[in-house]
């Protein structure tokens, strides 16, 4: 009997990880993996990585850590774009345009 199930774990499937984006906005190199999507949400600010690779990941995790901290301008970027305020406006924004076409 095998030790961890052959479902895939949801590290692998994520729609949006607000670890992700606690992380970014605590300013931490970014290490995603790259089959959720991430790519489209933190574009250049993270590195992204096959989660089923561990020699990737280990790869990923190195080149984060000789990187550094994301900038302060990464910070506010992410505290912009997802704040409840930012998401709610732009959420609004969506229905608004909904219901006028």
């Amino acid at each position: 009997m095998p030790l961890l199930p052959s479902l895939p774990f949801p590290s692998h499937n994520e729609v949006f990880p607000l670890t992700a984006l606690e992380a970014g906005v605590a300013r931490c190199a970014l290490v995603l993996g790259s089959t959720w999507g991430a790519q489209g949400i933190y574009g250049d600010k993270a590195l992204y990585v096959d989660p089923a690779n561990p020699a990737e990941i280990r790869k990923g995790i190195e080149s984060a850590l000789a990187k550094g901290r994301n900038t302060p301008a990464v910070q506010q970027e992410l505290l912009s774009n997802y704040s409840w305020r930012g998401v709610t406006e732009r959420l609004k924004t969506v229905y608004e345009e909904a219901i006028a076409s």
